[in-house]
């Protein structure tokens, strides 16, 4: 395409702008492109659109703005400012913060929708063009729409199940295989040309949140991912090294164990060790049993065999957390925040605030041992505020920090756009007798 002028790009779902600046930054710092090319971003939420234009506006170094446009799908439809010669469609197109259930993704979301969703984009690609999607709870392949498209590259990172429609379950990457994830328009029906459905129609059916919904947990979604937190795990298991060494029987709990993939990740990490082969034992509680018996089962069939005797489950509902405790090392990661329900700071301190937050870090100190690590990634407040953390230490820095953070002085929501290395693991230096037993 680089001898075409006016190249347009969309991000379907654009959210906070985020993806839009990220593709600013790749393109217009490159010469070829900075006169020649347009980004737009679409979505349905006029606050977060609003958040959007800011971010872009106060980049730095600054974005050639008059390039980029945001609008909302409710008012103008996705052709207003096609054809367009790439779509970016990623993470939207997919029910993953309603959970991993086959029920609720075919209920909530049914193949027909996705379907229509993928042909209204369709019908604004020009031939030729590039339609990019990374997540979805369908495969673009088993669409109509697939037949004039050619796979021309995979990519990682579909962490997100997908529905084998043939035998009518849910199939996770578990391993971050890549899968197809760009494809190019090799010709255009003109049947369905300029007939699309509106942007708004399109939007809410792939990004539904089901709202009326009660939910009784903090995390409504149950996905998880292997070795997630890389840099975390290694320091934890360096330190457990150097400091625990002599000590029979430590633990290790993974609180909001989801489907067992962290507990799976550390006991590969500990259990290939042998070291540690007799001397460790692996927790892992969460709310929802259906994911509890998902993780027991992803234990049970995890090639190489894991020592399963050494991993229990429980439900958080049935068994409080020091029922097994004390503990010597507590994971909680992404677990303390609500960057499921949006980056709203309304949102947040509303349905998460942060005498919430900090109960249910009194409750983790309660039953962590003096010398303990507690690590913790992707947080909605910053743990060092809370009471508990004058008893801490932070001894490890990690990136991949994307959840928004409140800034309660400020009264403001802080994202980690640079994914700069926040505080992600804490030692506990000693314990508060008035607190210990009674979380």
């Amino acid at each position: 395409m680089s001898s075409k002028t006016n190249k347009k790009i969309l991000s379907f779902g654009a959210s906070t702008g985020l993806e839009v600046i990220s593709l600013a930054t790749l393109y217009y710092n490159d010469i070829a492109y900075s006169d020649s090319i347009d980004i737009y971003g679409v979505d349905l939420d006029e606050k977060t659109l609003n958040k959007a234009r800011q971010n872009v506006a106060e980049h730095d170094p600054p974005i050639l703005e008059p390039k980029i446009t945001f609008f909302n799908g409710r008012d103008k439809a996705i052709e207003a400012y096609g054809d367009y010669d790439v779509i970016f469609a990623n993470s939207v197109l997919c029910l993953h913060e309603n959970g991993a259930q086959l029920d609720q993704i075919t209920d909530h979301f049914p193949f027909k929708d996705f379907e229509a969703a993928i042909a209204t984009l369709d019908a604004s690609l020009n031939e030729g063009g590039l339609f990019a999607m990374v997540n979805s709870n369908y495969n673009f392949k088993e669409t109509a729409t697939a037949k004039r498209y050619k796979a021309v590259a995979k990519c990682t990172g579909n962490f997100v199940p997908r529905v084998d429609q043939e035998n009518n379950i849910l199939v996770e990457n578990e391993g971050n295989i890549a899968l197809d994830c760009v494809w190019m328009k090799e010709y255009t029906d003109n049947l369905t040309k300029g007939s699309p459905p509106q942007a708004e129609t399109l939007i809410d059916n792939a990004i539904n949140k089901n709202d009326d919904r009660i939910h009784k947990q903090l995390q409504f979604s149950h996905f998880t991912g292997m070795n997630r937190y890389p840099d975390e795990y290694a320091f934890v298991k360096k330190f457990v090294d150097d400091n625990m060494s002599s000590k029979t029987n430590k633990k290790i709990l993974s609180f909001g164990a989801s489907t067992g993939l962290e507990v799976i990740s550390l006991a590969t990490l500990y259990y290939n060790d042998i070291a540690y082969s007799d001397s460790i034992d692996i927790y892992g509680v969460d709310l929802d049993e259906k994911t509890l018996n998902k993780a027991r089962q992803n234990v049970a069939e995890h090639d190489p065999p894991i020592l399963e005797p050494k991993i229990t489950f429980f439900n958080g509902r049935d068994k409080a957390i020091e029922a097994y405790g004390d503990y010597d090392v507590i994971f909680a990661n992404s677990v303390l925040c609500l960057h499921e329900n949006g980056a709203q700071l309304d949102q947040i301190t509303d349905h998460f605030p942060f005498k919430d937050f900090e109960a249910a870090i009194a409750t983790l100190d309660a039953s962590l041992n003096e010398g303990g690590l507690f690590a913790m990634v992707n947080s909605n407040y910053n743990f060092k505020e809370t009471a508990t953390a004058k008893r801490y230490k932070a001894v490890a820095k990690c990136t991949g920090n994307f959840v928004p953070r409140v800034d309660q002085e400020n009264n403001i929501l802080v994202e980690n756009e640079g994914n700069i290395a926040l505080d992600c693991v804490w030692m506990k230096e000693y314990t508060d007798n008035l607190t210990k037993g009674s979380p």
